[in-house]
């Protein structure tokens, strides 16, 4: 009996190891959107970005802001290897993302940040998907 349970055990915790694709995901996910609530906080909005981007680079800075602090939410469900962090970091992103272009006016102002690191996210979460609780 205690060997089937030890079995067991072992089992469980194969199938809980995060996967370095998720951690890495992760790391890069605290440190880019830490970066992003630090810059919008430190970076002053007289600067030459207000005049670049006009009346709205404010309320799109505290939109970064709260968009930012809404990811780290699902980046710790990809942390714990929850099924509700991959389909929360979407809709996050998602909303993000549409929020931002109506925000700016119909102009797609995203770069790699923006774009290809929650594309990439995100397909690292549906691979590994099934293994998640």
């Amino acid at each position: 009996m205690e060997l089937s349970s030890q079995n067991q055990v072992t089992s469980n915790l194969e199938s809980q190891k995060r996967p370095w694709p998720i951690s890495a995901i992760c790391i890069l996910g605290f440190i880019v959107y830490g970066l992003a609530i630090l810059l919008a906080f430190f970076y002053p909005p007289y600067h030459g970005a207000s005049i670049r981007f006009g009346d709205y680079y404010m309320p799109n800075t505290l939109f970064t802001i709260a968009i930012s602090i809404a990811t780290f939410i699902p980046l710790v469900g990809y942390w714990k290897m929850k099924k509700w962090g991959v389909s929360s970091y979407v809709v996050v992103n998602l909303l993000g993302f549409l929020l931002g272009y109506i925000a700016s006016r119909g102009q797609l102002l995203y770069d790699v940040v923006g774009t290809v690191f929650p594309g990439m996210a995100f397909a690292i979460g549906l691979i590994y998907f099934k293994k998640m609780k």
